[in-house]
């Protein structure tokens, strides 16, 4: 039997945008990617304002399905239920709140793709205007996953200060959040 680390490190979630153009990836503990469904998904999109929704939704319901899948895991195997209310002791539960209301932001290479995200639940992706009419669809979505690479990072920089807020400083050395264009 496998430990519960190594079926997170196995599992992989995919889901697709409400319009099934958009696809959102993510494997163990990696970071969700975005693709089209289709070669001609991204040409179908006529205003960034829609593709940015559709976007955000594939990205909600992908970390959505982790969530649920890494509790079933733990289910499973502990025959443990990942409680949903408040912690007990009132420092953790000040922390887990913190935690879920832990805002980051990432930014494309480009600057072209700006990525939003509440507690990596929430997700708002925004495309400056006119870039469907600049970008290829493979340039695109280099923006858009560097963008979430750069938020999920700035995320667990900001995670690890919280942590060490609450629970100490773990005896290593602070994150550091750097963008790099």
């Amino acid at each position: 039997m496998s430990d519960i680390g190594d079926m997170i490190n196995d599992m992989t979630v995919r889901a697709q945008s409400p319009d099934k153009r958009i696809r959102a990836m993510l494997r163990g503990r990696g970071l969700p990617t975005v693709s089209f469904a289709s070669p001609d998904g991204y040409a179908q999109y006529r205003d960034v304002e829609s593709l940015a929704s559709q976007v955000s939704t594939a990205i909600e319901r992908v970390m959505a399905g982790v969530d649920q899948g890494r509790r079933a895991l733990i289910r499973e195997k502990t025959h443990l239920s990942t409680a949903e209310g408040p912690h007990w002791d009132a420092s953790r539960r000040r922390m887990h709140e913190e935690l879920r209301d832990l805002k980051s932001w990432g930014e494309s290479v480009k600057g072209v793709v700006r990525v939003e995200t509440v507690g990596l639940r929430a997700w708002r992706v925004r495309i400056r205007p006119g870039s469907l009419e600049r970008l290829k669809a493979g340039e695109f979505l280099r923006e858009v996953n560097s963008a979430i690479a750069v938020a999920e990072h700035a995320h667990r920089v900001n995670e690890h200060e919280v942590k060490a807020k609450y629970l100490g400083s773990f005896g290593a050395p602070p994150l550091k959040h750097e963008v790099r264009r």
